[in-house]
């Protein structure tokens, strides 16, 4: 008999907001940017605290507070402490990353053209068994799982989990916010418990 043991929960949802709507008011707030080699990236860690984005902030805290009751985290409620606007233009990915300091992260994608990249989890390198070492690839013995992206595609995740985002092998960028998040309440065990 094989049983599951440390699963890993990824969350993803398809959010019903209307992404020409959001676009446009990504475009109207003329977001200041950075240029990566691969990527671009707002300046503002607070997008989502701009209020014409509050629709989108409380579907995703919806989700947020679904997740982790559903993994069975005890907490009073979830908040977000950082989001950002990620432009990937044709050729551009994001890299294999975490994201430090935070509880479960996200991101919402708010335009993916076809052929645009898929989301990417990949296990660390002490859960890996090597393919060559194997009969056939696996969920045990495969070490990336490929989550498709789509417009309107919503991803929540524990933070430490690695990720990346594949290239962009369309002719229009991929436009996507990307968050993490936090709760409140008490947190620990008995000798180590801290309320927040």
């Amino acid at each position: 008999m094989i049983i599951d043991i440390f699963p890993t929960p990824v969350y993803q949802a398809d959010l019903s907001m209307d992404s020409l709507d959001l676009v446009k008011r990504i475009n109207d707030q003329e977001i200041r940017c950075r240029k990566s080699e691969y990527n671009i990236v707002s300046e503002t860690t607070e997008l989502l605290e701009v209020d014409v984005f509050s629709d989108l902030k409380q579907e995703i805290l919806k989700h947020l507070e679904m997740f982790a009751t559903g993994i069975g985290y005890k907490y009073d409620s979830v908040y977000i402490t950082t989001s950002w606007l990620n432009i990937n233009p044709p050729g551009g990915r994001h890299h294999l990353h975490t994201h430090p300091n935070s509880l479960i992260s996200g991101i919402y994608y708010v335009d993916v053209p076809e052929n645009s990249g898929n989301m990417v989890f990949v296990k660390t390198p002490s859960q890996i068994i090597d393919p060559a070492d194997v009969d056939n690839l696996t969920e045990y013995t495969s070490d990336t799982i490929v989550m498709p992206s789509c417009t309107n595609r919503l991803f929540l995740f524990p933070s430490q989990l690695y990720h990346y985002v594949e290239t962009n092998r369309s002719n229009n960028s991929r436009l996507g916010i990307s968050f993490n998040s936090f709760i409140t309440g008490s947190i620990g065990h008995f000798t180590n418990r801290i309320k927040l």
